[in-house]
């Protein structure tokens, strides 16, 4: 570690008890934590808490400003540490699939399509689809079901959930044991040798958009119905794209199929999917962004739509920075804004909370006084500490005049 770095946060852990910065000017998917926010936090967990209750796949739209929390949010709710919070409240028997990636951008024009399955499939993993068949022998086993029984009523289900029967044969023989290298390589769309799909015994790789979504539709019902008597292993799956906005800069290809992937997914997987795509806006941008760039037929599916707004009390300023602190805090102190003080913390955000203020932007400015604290060699961030360091806190534009 750079020794500056170091010698920071050994400064911080001694003189402000915290291990970290907690004020990240971008999020990040290890440090979890969700601060205060309380209104948008329930309106995303009764999204989920629906779509794990009921069985329509849908659509959600999360919009707002950059720097409002729309990646953080994927994050967190992507999280292992979400998903424990849930099996608290639900029960240890309780999974599902949580996907969470950014909107593909293709270097080679009309490859969307590609880069969007694999991301997804990679995300699900092709040992949880291999757990979910050997589950299936597990139960089998302790049903006394022989092994040719077995088979037969294992395509005959498989068969159930998809048109493609070379599919359900594939998903068969992953009862045989370990994951060969060329299925392995079917299931994520690699290219594959004329030798590797014979020696799965199919015509053809995973290439055109309708593969892809029948063995896309196929996964998720695997994943997500029961077989016989035994219950189905994940109760929903939840897939997160963040960065829509992006869609502007793709080519008209590109939008087309991605447009065409999301759209016709839902006609591919009806139940138990949901997806959220993330869409950040610049000031005086609105949802008819979000409408242009999905168009009418991906519009006229989505099921609901989440507003991520600035924070625009003193109030909840003062608890999403409490928060955020109390999570890197290294031992019990007196004031829970230390090393600043409530005051300073006021001081700090009461002229930015006139028009409201952005998650992204009260990071800036606490990363920016804890800084300066650090090469001041400070030990509270008080009133007269922020006075004597607005500018630098505020980065002012300073001109300077050369002769």
């Amino acid at each position: 570690m750079y020794p500056g770095k170091l010698a920071m946060r050994e400064y911080f852990k001694k003189k402000y008890f915290i291990k970290d910065n907690p004020f990240a000017i971008t999020p990040s998917p290890k440090e979890i934590v969700w601060a205060d926010r309380e209104d948008l936090f329930k309106q995303i967990k009764n999204a989920i808490d629906a779509s794990i209750s009921t069985s329509p796949s849908r659509l959600i739209i999360n919009w707002g400003l950059w720097g409002c929390g729309k990646t953080h949010a994927m994050y967190y709710f992507t999280s292992e540490l979400f998903k424990k919070k849930m099996q608290e409240q639900c029960g240890s028997s309780l999974d599902f699939v949580q996907v969470g990636i950014h909107l593909p951008r293709p270097i080679e024009a009309g490859s969307m399509a590609n880069l969007l399955y694999s991301r997804i499939m990679n995300a699900i993993t092709l040992e949880v689809i291999h757990k979910s068949i050997l589950r299936i022998g597990e139960y089998a086993q302790s049903k006394g079901i022989g092994p040719f029984d077995l088979k037969r009523r294992l395509q005959s289900h498989f068969s159930a959930l998809t048109k493609r029967k070379e599919y359900a044969d594939v998903l068969t023989r992953l009862l045989k044991g370990a994951i060969r290298s060329f299925e392995r390589k079917f299931f994520y769309g690699e290219k594959m040798t004329t030798r590797e799909l014979k020696d799965l015994e199919v015509t053809r790789g995973i290439d055109s958009l309708d593969d892809m979504l029948e063995m896309l539709g196929l996964v998720t019902s695997v994943l997500t119905q029961p077989f016989e008597e035994l219950p189905e292993m994940m109760s929903e799956i939840f897939i997160w794209i963040d960065e829509n906005e992006a869609l502007k800069e793709l080519s008209p290809k590109d939008t087309f199929l991605y447009r065409s992937f999301l759209r016709d997914l839902f006609d591919y997987a009806p139940r138990d999917v949901t997806v959220f795509l993330n869409f950040s806006m610049s000031i005086g941008e609105d949802f008819s962004l979000v409408e242009a760039s999905l168009g009418d037929a991906l519009i006229s599916r989505v099921d609901s739509n989440i507003l991520f707004p600035p924070i625009t009390t003193l109030d909840d300023c003062l608890k999403y920075v409490k928060q955020l602190i109390e999570h890197v805090r290294t031992r019990d102190v007196d004031d829970p804004y230390h090393p600043f003080t409530e005051d300073s913390v006021k001081l700090l955000l009461g002229t930015q909370i006139e028009k409201g203020i952005l998650p992204r932007d009260i990071n800036k400015i606490f990363t920016k006084a804890l800084e300066i604290g650090y090469f001041k060699n400070t030990e509270r961030i008080d009133e007269k500490f922020i006075e004597s360091n607005r500018d630098l806190i505020f980065q002012k534009e300073v001109k300077v005049r050369f002769s």
